[in-house]
């Protein structure tokens, strides 16, 4: 275990940066390397490297793939895409120059459409949607399925069922809404202690005016989630058995780590 290596498939607004930092304090900041999407050239036998890199992708550029013990986080897809596309949109403020460009050209064209777009407006949304599909951007189409299967527009039954497969194979798959709990799972399996801070990382906490809560919103936004639906019930299931598997070690084991991080980390 102590040389074993991690990939930790970050998908986009998951709480992969406060998951990030978990794992730096677990394994250590020279263990660790993170968003390797953009620095595939520095991966040197760290033990644990992550990123939001398409695990097809990620299987195809990183050197023995096939011996890293894979991992993922994935959100309920409605929170998901409502995350996504507010951190997209807020890229376009004046205090998000600096970071707007490191992204690519793809993304500054989009965070530029975006900025004449209402949230709140469901026509607005509609015209968003017809848009991104007019130039090929599937940035926020069922994003945590095509972290898995490869980016494509169209996705047939047959690839939903590949892309399950992909997510059974994975040694560790959490979910968002639990985190601490399966960060609690990974401390009790690796004997990891102090790891958890209280920190909620990389939030955006403006929502310009999308409301998820309104149905007219969330039924033109359907086409960008429902694949993801399917594919976070099925990681939803695996999450609750897994962690139903620890059974009485949580009785078993010293309490004060349990208690330390159950009241953290509110998505």
């Amino acid at each position: 275990m102590l040389s074993q290596k991690y990939f930790y498939l970050h998908i986009p607004k998951t709480a992969g940066t406060t998951f990030n930092d978990f794992l730096e304090r677990a394994f250590g900041a020279k263990e660790t390397i993170f968003h390797i999407e953009s620095k595939i050239d520095k991966i040197h036998n760290q033990r644990v490297i992550a990123g939001h890199l398409q695990l097809p992708k990620a299987e195809k550029l990183i050197d023995e793939f096939e011996n890293y013990i894979q991992l993922t986080v994935l959100r309920e897809p409605l929170k998901q895409l409502s995350s996504h596309l507010r951190y997209v949109k807020k890229l376009g403020e004046p205090s998000e120059k600096k970071r707007l460009a490191g992204h690519t050209e793809s993304i500054k064209r989009i965070v530029a459409f975006l900025q004449g777009i209402d949230f709140s407006k469901v026509e607005d949304l509609k015209v968003m949607i017809e848009w991104l599909e007019k130039e090929n951007y599937i940035l926020f189409h069922n994003c945590q399925t095509h972290y898995l299967l490869g980016s494509r527009f169209h996705v047939n039954q047959t690839q939903v069922d590949f892309a399950i497969k992909k997510l059974q194979a994975m040694k560790y798959v959490g979910i968002t809404e639990r985190l601490n709990d399966f960060m609690y799972l990974l401390g009790n399996e690796f004997e990891f202690t102090n790891t958890i801070g209280n920190k909620k990382l990389n939030v955006t906490t403006e929502n310009y005016g999308l409301d998820i809560q309104n149905s007219n919103i969330v039924e033109v936004l359907e086409p960008l989630i429902c694949y993801d639906k399917i594919i976070y019930e099925e990681a939803k299931k695996r999450f609750e058995k897994d962690f139903s598997l620890l059974g009485g070690t949580l009785v078993q084991k010293e309490n004060y780590y349990f208690d330390k991080i159950k009241s953290i980390f509110k998505f």
